[in-house]
């Protein structure tokens, strides 16, 4: 276990970037989902499209920074920002495929729990922002990372 706490700078940037991965192929077949173009004509699922490429674009340039960079700080806010991005992107693809989504003999499900599963690994979206949170309050500093 704490040869796991002590990888865990250096393993954030590459799983920020496999949670982002996971995400791309949702949105590209949420972008087709019944093979035809009234789909895409309908204005709230384009809305539900852009919102999860918005932030699986703005996920995958984090995770790039931190990457290049290797700054722990980095790396803990592009993994957080990663698992909601992706998290998002899978409620958003749901939405999109409606109940087919649902069933096994789609293919939603196996990207759904490979995002789900690396998520989870050193550390959820959801535990990682209380302790980016956390540390922000202790420190009254708020880092820099790359242009924000």
């Amino acid at each position: 276990r704490s040869r796991l706490k002590a990888h865990r700078p250096f393993g954030r940037p590459p799983l920020s970037r496999g949670v982002v991965r996971s995400a791309k192929p949702r949105r590209r077949r949420s972008l087709r989902p019944a093979q035809n173009r009234w789909t895409l004509r309908q204005q709230a699922l384009q809305h539900r499209i852009a919102t999860a490429h918005v932030l699986v674009v703005g996920a995958a340039r984090l995770a790039e920074h931190a990457g290049h960079s290797g700054d722990e700080w980095s790396a803990l806010v592009a993994k957080a920002v990663a698992g909601q991005a992706a998290e998002t992107a899978c409620t958003q693809a749901q939405q999109c495929y409606g109940a087919i989504g649902f069933t096994w003999e789609h293919e939603f499900h196996h990207y759904l729990r490979r995002t789900y599963v690396l998520d989870r690994l050193l550390g959820d979206w959801r535990s990682l922002e209380r302790e980016i949170g956390n540390e922000l309050m202790n420190s009254r500093h708020v880092p820099k990372i790359g242009m924000l």
